[in-house]
């Protein structure tokens, strides 16, 4: 739930040309973490009708998987930022619901709603640890990639697509997916299509500290 744009100090402001997912420190730490292995879902963003509009850092990374905010309707929240990123590239990668989101309040330890691609975020952040455990044999690319193909935008924007689902250009890169995601269709076809390689793990030797 981190998106990095503007700050008080205008000396440090990111503009938007700066979301091309290689500018900015943030977008470069998060690519590194994506190339390890890890799943990072990353809210996109509360900008969609403020002056910045667009996602922020590292949402616009490629391998980081951004996410938007619907309602309960499936209609995208007006708040939920746009893409695509600088570079022309559709994000956010998928959209969840994050208007009047169930929440448990902080204060009171009550369940209660809010707004904010920081619910939308979690919640398909739950369903990807869900996912990935029940295809444990998956890559992180291939989690991500099966969840894009279950959202009901996916067979518009891409044509062509190869089983290893292999990136396609879309029609409209102005035109990001809209995520309702169907358990039912991804695990299909997670069970369809071969596993790829194990997930890179890591080994901390904290000994060396």
């Amino acid at each position: 739930s981190l998106g990095y744009t503007t700050y008080d100090n205008p000396n440090h402001s990111h503009s938007y040309t700066h979301m091309d997912g290689k500018t900015t420190f943030i977008s470069r730490g998060a690519e590194i973490g994506a190339s390890r292995g890890m799943i990072l879902v990353n809210a996109a963003g509360n900008s969609g009708t403020d002056s910045w509009k667009y996602i922020g850092a590292p949402a616009d990374v490629a391998s980081v998987f951004s996410i938007g905010a619907v309602n309960a309707e499936e209609n995208i929240a007006s708040f939920s930022s746009f893409g695509p990123t600088a570079d022309n590239r559709i994000k956010p990668d998928v959209l969840a619901q994050g208007q009047n989101t169930s929440i448990i309040n902080f204060s009171s330890g009550n369940v209660s709603s809010s707004n904010g691609t920081s619910f939308s975020s979690p919640v398909m952040a739950g369903v990807i640890a869900c996912f990935w455990q029940a295809f444990p044999n998956k890559t992180n690319i291939e989690i991500m990639n099966l969840i894009r193909s279950s959202s009901d935008k996916f067979n518009k924007l891409f044509e062509g697509m190869h089983p290893t689902f292999k990136h396609v250009p879309p029609r409209d890169p102005l035109d990001s997916m809209h995520a309702v995601f169907n358990p039912s269709w991804a695990s299909l076809i997670a069970q369809t299509y071969p596993p790829g390689p194990p997930p890179i793990t890591t080994a901390w030797n904290f000994s060396d500290i």
